[in-house]
């Protein structure tokens, strides 16, 4: 399972197991076998792909579907929220932020506000 998650994101990321593995100090024949089916990385190397990659551990072992671990909506408000420029995603942020103080918008009314 991990190996064909793995290949498949990381082709969809146009990048290679070669450029993990030399990123992420992870010995080249390691990553070879993970890619090839044979095994499953340790924990620890598990969370420097996963932290190298932007995704979850669970995502990688097949456990959820997306590469992170929020629901759809908030999956693609991230994913194009990474896509901006660091004005648009402080103008993302500042307009969030006032739509959570507007209480049309509020899914909780009872959570007190920040000060």
């Amino acid at each position: 399972m991990f190996n064909e998650i793995f290949v498949q994101y990381i082709q969809e990321k146009g990048i290679t197991a070669y450029k993990v593995a030399k990123d992420t100090g992870i010995p080249q024949g390691q990553m070879n076998k993970w890619k090839n089916g044979k095994g499953t990385p340790t924990a620890e190397n598990l969370v420097k792909i996963a932290d190298y990659l932007d995704c979850s551990i669970d995502f990688l072992l097949g456990r959820t579907k997306n590469e992170l671990e929020e629901p759809e909506d908030e999956h693609r408000l991230i994913k194009a929220y990474r896509q901006l420029t660091d004005e648009g995603q402080r103008a993302v942020l500042n307009f969030a932020e006032m739509s959570a103080q507007s209480p049309q918008y509020q899914k909780y009314t009872d959570i007190p506000k920040e000060a």
